[in-house]
């Protein structure tokens, strides 16, 4: 029926795309993607099973150069390669959620990310058993390149009201360390000026003080210890932060209240 009335001239500047619930067979989805009349998808939102190889293929060879939103966060069949694609090529992507990328495809891949216009990335970053020490520095240092960015969702599941649709074998691992190292210190660092991700030589999440407009942040807090110190970095350099998302099990319980308070009197809401 879509490709009929693309045949018939209609809706002739079509460039966005959401499709959600029963769809059909991917080679069916990717026949509508390469007939689209106006060859300039802007925006995609696959919130179904599967995206299937057809489907990606045509992204890629087609739309790649047109997609400024992408949403295939709830799809399997969506691989750490395709991401790391994906994040390397559309050069004028502003939103982009997928289901997860291996720490190991971005600290290995041969060109940095292109998608520098980024301003909400939601994404699990995985990390592997054999995965070398400086990869997560890597890591740390191709994200705080994403000087757009506003909203970073680092949860293993931030669709909190669907099924998970990562495989049990991604949900084990781990992911980024986003605690400050032990000798870090909130009053030297402003006493120095070093707030500049630049100073930063081993690479950790004082890279990120360069997302200067951030204004979500989420993460999983069950497998770190952030602290009221990480509460204090996160405040000190992310002036718009209005949101932050994830459990800082480093604080006491004697002093939840405290962190509690801190955060309303900055104006920002927290959710463990």
């Amino acid at each position: 029926v879509v490709i009929d009335a693309f045949e018939e001239s209609c809706w002739p500047e079509l460039c966005e795309l959401s499709i959600g619930g029963p769809a059909g067979a991917d080679q069916d989805l990717a026949t509508i993607l390469r007939v689209l009349p106006s060859r300039r998808l802007a925006s995609f939102d696959w919130s179904n099973d599967l995206l299937g190889p057809l489907t990606y293929n045509c992204l890629r060879e087609v739309h790649f150069d047109h997609l400024q939103s992408l949403i295939i966060g709830e799809c399997t069949g969506v691989t750490s390669a395709m991401v790391q694609e994906v994040l390397t090529s559309c050069v004028h992507l502003d939103i982009f959620d997928a289901p997860y990328i291996f720490v190991r495809d971005i600290a290995t891949a041969p060109k940095p990310w292109g998608c520098l216009k980024l301003e909400n990335l939601a994404i699990y970053i995985a990390k592997q058993e054999e995965d070398e020490v400086e990869w997560d520095g890597l890591v740390f240092r191709q994200i705080s390149r994403l000087g757009r960015l506003q909203s970073l969702d680092l949860r293993r599941s931030p669709h909190i009201y669907d099924d998970p649709v990562r495989s049990d074998a991604i949900l084990q691992l781990d992911t980024l360390d986003f605690c400050l190292p032990s000798s870090f210190s909130i009053k030297s660092s402003s006493e120095n000026g070093s707030n500049d991700s630049s100073s930063v030589s081993g690479g950790d999440i004082r890279c990120w003080s360069s997302l200067i407009q951030m204004r979500q942040f989420s993460f999983d807090g069950d497998r770190q210890m952030l602290g009221i110190q990480e509460a204090l970095w996160m405040t000190e350099h992310w002036r718009d932060l209005w949101c932050i998302c994830g459990k800082f099990r480093g604080v006491e319980s004697d002093d939840v209240d405290n962190l509690e308070k801190f955060f309303e009197e900055k104006g920002i809401s927290y959710f463990d």
